[in-house]
């Protein structure tokens, strides 16, 4: 029996290295798209995080009076825990000042002490964690 040398297909050594280097290009396409997911969850989170930090230190800074009625010390804030701490800064820079507002049309007249606050606001998303230190002012009424 002689074969024959013009025959038509491929033989199956050929077939089995097609289907190695296939099953190659779907395992590295498969791992690049769950790299990709990764990368788009992470940026998500941070996204999340870096949102809820401005929001929180926007609120955290906004009308003086009443502070401690903006917002709970800790708690949830959109899916993310959040804490901060504020506190006076002993220093120097806290000075009173004579309020005068009768030629203005109103306000409150009288001595007010300025004051300078440093807070730490500490949020959470899930794994990710961002520490804020910032200033706010205030006053109080002598």
């Amino acid at each position: 029996m002689s074969r024959r040398m013009n025959s038509k297909g491929f033989t199956l050594i050929e077939v089995l290295i097609g289907v190695v280097l296939l099953s190659l290009a779907v395992l590295a396409y498969s791992a690049a798209l769950r790299q990709a997911y990764s990368w788009k969850n992470k940026q998500q989170s941070y996204e999340a995080i870096g949102l809820m930090s401005v929001a929180l230190v926007e609120r955290l800074t906004g009308s003086p009076q009443n502070r401690n009625d903006i917002l709970p010390q800790s708690g949830r804030y959109n899916n993310g825990d959040y804490s901060y701490r504020c506190e006076i800064v002993d220093s120097g820079r806290n000075h009173v000042m004579n309020m005068g507002m009768e030629s203005q049309g109103g306000g409150d007249e009288g001595k007010y002490r300025v004051l300078l606050e440093e807070c730490t606001l500490t949020v959470e998303y899930g794994e990710y964690l961002k520490k804020i230190i910032f200033y706010r002012t205030g006053f109080e009424l002598l």
